[in-house]
């Protein structure tokens, strides 16, 4: 009797100290496939298991998804340092319900930008589609809505919409993502 009390109690023990770790967290690059771990881990006896295949994770903007744990990583608002939340949660074969939480830190610089837009001539009140690509490490992704736009004859909303308003005026049009910057130059006809 005092054995299976005691056996109980240790059971006890070692349930209550089970904790679900992420691992490859600190940091990833946009434009790159990121693989979180997740581990089981007994601090009691100093044991982890991986759990990564039996996870469910979380992830903020429904984050494309290539493997379980694998995520695609998405360029952040003007190339800044970003982050992002994500959640892991392990459910045990006692049906116990195990969650972990970690921030994920982004590095969002593309190794260049390519701009697409008028390349000759503009009328005023008449919407032109910018778009920016970024490329990070070798996958080009579009940046067009987290890109900062300056125009001196018109105004681009947010979503890369350009519209002239100065008629005979000659257009320099500025992109920058992050430290890239590229100039759009046309002219505005009425």
């Amino acid at each position: 009797m005092k054995i299976l009390f005691f056996s109980l109690i240790l059971a006890a023990l070692n349930i209550s100290a089970m904790e679900l770790k992420i691992e490859n967290k600190h940091w990833a690059q946009a434009g790159t496939y990121h693989q979180f771990k997740t581990y089981l881990v007994n601090k009691d006896l100093n044991t982890k298991v991986d759990v990564t295949d039996k996870t469910k994770f979380i992830s903020p903007f429904q984050l494309p998804q290539r493997n379980n744990g694998e995520f695609l990583i998405l360029p952040t608002r003007n190339g800044q340092i970003g982050s992002f939340k994500i959640t892991a949660i392990y459910i045990d074969s006692e049906g116990k319900e195990h969650k972990s939480e970690e921030l994920i830190r982004v590095r969002s610089e593309p190794s260049h930008i390519e701009v697409w837009g008028p390349s000759f001539r503009v009328y005023t009140h008449r919407p032109y589609r910018l778009r920016v690509w970024g490329y990070f490490n070798g996958r080009r992704l579009d940046i067009t809505k987290l890109s900062n736009w300056f125009a001196f004859c018109g105004r681009v909303d947010t979503l890369g919409n350009y519209v002239a308003y100065i008629p005979h005026c000659r257009e320099s049009l500025t992109i920058s993502y992050g430290h890239q910057r590229r100039n759009l130059y046309f002219t505005v006809a009425q």
